[in-house]
């Protein structure tokens, strides 16, 4: 049996990101991703990051350890650091999503909470659990889904 893992962590923009930088951010993930078999989520808002990453515990660590040195982020910060035996984000290379300042950051029950900024939600383990979790079946999310076509074309880049 595969063993695998989920890391969510959070970390700070380093300088401002616009929609060119996030469709870069966005882009090279996508083919990482596909080329070690990892999937995940990434949501963006306020300057601040928050990304799940799921896969083989060597192939997670190593890619964390490539976020961790990448000079567009300061303050990363692992959140959760889990072994699991099924993925949530299975289908996709990367799930993408900026949030917008109305988006509803978390809920408890039935009551929707509104914490400051997303920076409230980087602090806060389960928050952002369940905040990227919340988009695990979305149609709200940017798409990109891993396929062998994707697979093949990250094996071949360079």
């Amino acid at each position: 049996m595969l063993l695998m893992k989920r890391i969510v962590y959070s970390s700070a923009a380093r300088g401002t990101i616009d929609q060119d930088a996030l469709a870069s951010i966005r882009e090279q993930a996508r083919v990482r991703n596909a080329r070690r078999d990892i999937t995940g989520c990434l949501l963006f808002r306020d300057g601040v990051f928050i990304q799940l990453l799921e896969g083989s515990r060597i192939e997670v660590d190593m890619v964390f350890a490539s976020i961790s040195r990448d000079p567009r982020h300061h303050r990363v910060t692992v959140l959760v650091d889990e072994p699991i035996t099924r993925r949530a984000f299975a289908q996709w290379a990367m799930a993408f999503r900026i949030l917008r300042p109305d988006d509803p950051l978390g809920t408890t029950g039935q009551v929707t909470l509104k914490p400051a900024s997303m920076t409230d939600v980087s602090r806060d383990a389960p928050l952002a659990l369940q905040l990227l979790l919340r988009f695990a079946g979305s149609t709200e999310l940017q798409p990109v889904t891993v396929t062998q076509t994707l697979r093949r074309a990250a094996l071949t880049s360079k």
